[in-house]
């Protein structure tokens, strides 16, 4: 009374053609979840004795592919062979394209969030690590923002107009958040370029400190005397910067000047013994030694040498020691 045979028609499709479907979906399915699996263990055997963190990202992209996605890709596909009412097809065929536009996304996101992680693979300061968030939230609005547009043209919907149409609330958005987009795009400007980072000695203008801090908005500096310098990452992006953090070598140069009735032929002298002052030193790199004015009541000497430090209190611990070498020696010479 109750039984279906194998002529049994629904939507014009046998229940022979549905078996068939059932066992389709579950198949693809199945073949989805085995190929997906072969290649994360071929691509982790091939990538094993690699040390770039790119390797590792094509694997966790394609990792994030969820186990609910094969299913649903082998239900479109499996569908296909029957004729079913077309509010089903189209149903169908828009849950097969929103499932794969969002795991493209999320492959997306982890290419994209590896470019910037290994951008500022050596800016290890908070605020580096709050930018990355942020750069990922808005990366995947963006996306996703692409990606219902995709969705809509695949269903049909004209997006050329409805881009159209959504051109002035556009260009409202653009304006109220046009403040926000300055100063994320300073922050990145300050953070990928590099022009210093936390701990450089820096000038901005007139200001000079310590790097604290560099954050979304501001950069935190420590002046000399103490107090904290918050400065707009938009000042310091359209200001000339003076890094000293970044110096390998200190140059010093100083001029020494003998009475005029020094003879000549211990003028003649007096660059030699500077040089040979400034030589002794292991941690200097002498320029030139050079008679270069006669002044008013002196005649001048100037000397220019290299400290090869970047730490100030080497360079004057130097300075001060060539110095009083020279003063000694010009007393040994009277």
């Amino acid at each position: 009374m109750f039984g279906l045979s194998m002529t049994t028609e629904l939507w014009d499709n046998s229940i022979q053609e549905y078996m068939f479907s059932i066992g389709l979906l579950l198949l693809i399915s199945l073949s989805l979840k085995i190929v997906h699996a072969t290649i994360v263990h071929r691509l982790k055997s091939f990538f094993l004795h690699t040390d770039t963190l790119f390797d590792d990202t094509i694997i966790k992209a394609i990792e994030s592919i969820k186990g609910w996605y094969y299913p649903v890709a082998a239900l479109f596909f499996a569908l296909i062979p029957l004729t079913l009412p077309s509010y089903i097809d189209k149903s169908a065929f828009f849950i097969f394209i929103l499932a794969t536009t969002s795991q493209f996304i999320s492959a997306v996101q982890i290419f994209i969030n590896y470019a910037i992680k290994n951008k500022l693979a050596l800016a290890n300061e908070e605020s580096a690590k709050s930018l990355i968030g942020l750069i990922n939230n808005v990366v995947g609005v963006l996306l996703w923002a692409l990606g219902f547009l995709f969705i809509l043209s695949n269903i049909g919907v004209n997006v050329t107009s409805l881009v159209t149409g959504l051109g002035i609330g556009g260009l409202a958005i653009a304006l109220a958040v046009q403040n926000i987009l300055g100063d994320l795009l300073n922050s990145l400007a300050i953070l990928l370029d590099k022009p210093f980072e936390v701990g450089d000695f820096i000038t901005v203008g007139e200001d000079m400190g310590t790097v604290e801090e560099i954050g979304i908005k501001t950069t935190r500096l420590r002046a000399l005397s103490g107090e904290e310098l918050v400065m707009p990452n938009s000042l310091i992006t359209e200001t000339r910067i003076h890094n000293f953090g970044r110096m390998a070598e200190r140059r010093s140069l100083f001029t020494i000047g003998v009475t005029y009735d020094c003879p000549s032929e211990k003028l003649a002298s007096i660059p030699t013994i500077i040089n040979d002052i400034i030589t002794s030193h292991e941690n200097v790199r002498l320029e030139r030694t050079n008679l270069t004015t006669f002044g008013d009541f002196s005649i001048n000497f100037e000397s220019i040498y290299f400290v090869l430090s970047d730490d100030y209190q080497e360079y004057a611990d130097t300075h001060q020691a060539i110095l009083l070498e020279i003063r000694k020696a010009f007393e040994d010479n009277d």
